[in-house]
């Protein structure tokens, strides 16, 4: 799947390439001031919005049928991105980004175990599972609006599909220890998988950015993206997680 993903992000750079070029190649009379055809960027920021999720595993012990319940905290954290877009007509282009963010969190862990030797005797279980690691790459490609705010001001927003390749630690069982009369259980450790996936979805994105030079610029903004995945986390069940947020920051712009 990441070869996917590689593979969609090298075809959006090789479109914007060839739209700059056929935009390079128009005839003198037609071309825009440098700066407004197009940009190429990168930025760094934060996304601002948690993708927290319980989840529910089902087993069996001592002939009865009981479960552990796992509240996974996934926080905000750093994200970078990379980002193009190039104008094709009027003020409407194609805009191609790639964002990364990578964050860790702990997950809450209850559970109500049967007793070995008594029916309906259920003993409380409460612990925590540390330091599981959610990391998101996306690709957003969409249509491209571009208006001058100013000689000097440009305002860019755009919409569009996003693709997210995706990997988060789960916890898939439990171990714990009892001694007689096994009336309480003593956590022991959780036992955890790292799943992958790819997940669907769609962005919306707004942008400032101020040029310094004719070719060079600073600009900051906002995307709003989601996309959501159902993960395996046990035998034969899975959990519907979400991704993406709200990411806000800053960086560079080289116009053209």
């Amino acid at each position: 799947m990441r070869r996917r993903i590689t593979l969609f992000t090298f075809v959006a750079v090789l479109t914007l390439v060839s739209c700059a070029e056929a935009q390079r190649r128009q005839p003198v009379r037609s071309r825009r001031p440098p700066g407004e055809r197009g940009f190429i960027g990168a930025s760094v920021g934060g996304l601002v919005t948690s993708n927290n999720f319980d989840a529910t595993v089902d087993f069996d012990l001592y002939r009865e049928p009981t479960s552990f319940d796992t509240s996974y905290d996934v926080p905000a954290g750093i994200a970078f991105d990379v980002s193009g877009g190039v104008k094709l007509w009027r003020h409407l282009g194609v805009a191609v980004a790639v964002s990364r963010h990578e964050t860790t969190g702990d997950a809450a862990i209850t559970a109500q175990l049967p007793h070995p030797f008594f029916f309906d005797r259920l003993r409380p279980l409460e612990a925590s599972a540390e330091s599981l690691t959610r990391s998101e790459t996306t690709l957003h490609v969409g249509v491209l609006w571009m208006k001058p705010l100013s000689r000097k001001l440009m305002l860019t927003l755009s919409a569009g599909p996003s693709i997210a390749s995706y990997t988060q630690d789960v916890v898939t069982s439990i171990g714990f220890t009892e001694t007689y009369p096994f009336d309480s259980v003593q956590f022991s450790r959780a036992n955890v998988t790292q799943r992958d996936g790819t997940a669907i979805g769609g962005f919306g994105a707004g942008e400032v950015y101020y040029r310094l030079k004719p070719q060079f610029a600073l600009g900051g903004g906002a995307r709003f993206s989601r996309a959501s995945d159902d993960v395996e986390t046990g035998s034969d069940q899975s959990i519907s997680i979400k991704t993406g947020g709200l990411q806000v920051g800053g960086g560079v712009r080289f116009l053209f």
